[in-house]
């Protein structure tokens, strides 16, 4: 009888040694996804159509945050439709950009301005390869953004001080929120789907532009403002969603922006004046990247002219290489 009750309670410890494995899997945090395969899906096209309401907010030192409002249509094939819109209660757009199928357009109503161009693309691949270039990645758990749980992914400049997060939708993929810091760490700007309806029924009305009766229609590289320049305009084949020619060479979306350029090749002028850079190389060559005070620019020098794009630290380096090696293409 006591051998029997012996045997009894050893089988009983076994058993529960045993479970101690698979409670422990229970219980282990589910594993964190490849910040490349993350970025791989934010930056394609997206599985199903969808239209998002969008906030960007710029943070300027001892200012108060300015911010604008879009609403974002967006199909699987790639092309895309946004609306800035005048304020929280106007479902009027007042500027209406449509990229898609190699060319871009945008309305302006108010300002009885259209304009119209070639758009380049890539793909995004050679969007995970110029942020690579760029920072180093990693991975964490998001939260909720727009009731969608995400990934966040951080992007770190040599040294490790965090630039720029990105927060991916954990089912679809998509691009929900983005920021991007100054060299202190504080938040210059921040870029987050409010609202957002999928698996939308599109038309092709959504992605076209019908110069608007009495506006003047021109190409990008007429600036929205006169110039007394001599120089001819440098015309990038990219800018950002919603940016249009603000003047000569500038560019704005009524919250950042971003200039160009051009002089002959010389040695970069932030350093002779001692600002420390750094040296980046993509496949369409080496960029100088320096940063003084609020503003980053970025310079790439051929053996005859060099040009710069620089910015008030809301755009990143990515951004505005990709805005030179576009400028680079279309010459």
């Amino acid at each position: 009888m006591m051998e029997a009750m012996k045997m009894r309670a050893e089988l009983l410890l076994l058993l529960a040694l045993s479970a101690v494995p698979a409670a422990a899997r229970s219980r282990a945090p589910r594993a964190l996804p490849a910040a490349e395969e993350l970025i791989l899906k934010a930056f394609s096209p997206p599985q199903a159509s969808y239209r998002a309401r969008e906030r960007v907010q710029v943070f300027a030192e001892g200012r108060k945050p300015r911010g604008r409002t879009f609403l974002r249509t967006a199909a699987s094939d790639g092309r895309m439709r946004l609306e800035t819109l005048p304020g929280p209660k106007s479902a009027k757009a007042s500027v209406v950009f449509i990229r898609g199928g190699g060319t871009a357009s945008l309305s302006w109503p108010a300002r009885k301005r259209f304009w119209t161009g070639p758009s380049s693309a890539e793909t995004s691949q050679e969007m995970l390869e110029r942020l690579k270039a760029f920072y180093s990645l990693s991975v964490s758990t998001g939260g909720r953004v727009a009731k969608r749980a995400t990934w966040r992914v951080d992007l770190r400049l040599p040294g490790g001080r965090l630039r720029r997060s990105l927060w991916v939708d954990r089912l679809g993929g998509l691009l929900l929120k983005r920021e991007t810091y100054r060299n202190d760490g504080s938040l210059i700007r921040r870029e987050r789907v409010m609202k957002i309806e999928t698996s939308l029924q599109t038309s092709e009305s959504d992605f076209s532009l019908k110069v608007p009766e009495g506006s003047v229609s021109t190409d990008w590289s007429a600036p929205l403002t006169a110039s007394s320049a001599s120089s001819s305009p440098l015309v990038p084949g990219w800018i950002p969603d919603g940016f249009l020619p603000t003047s000569l060479h500038s560019y704005g979306d009524g919250a950042s922006v971003f200039t160009l350029a051009e002089a002959a090749s010389s040695p970069s002028e932030a350093e002779t004046r001692g600002v420390k850079t750094r040296r980046v190389r993509l496949k369409s060559g080496e960029f100088s990247v320096s940063n003084e005070g609020e503003t980053l620019r970025l310079e790439h020098r051929g053996r005859a002219r060099s040009l710069t794009a620089s910015s008030s630290g809301a755009l990143s380096e990515d951004d505005l290489a990709r805005i030179l090696e576009s400028v680079r293409e279309s010459r």
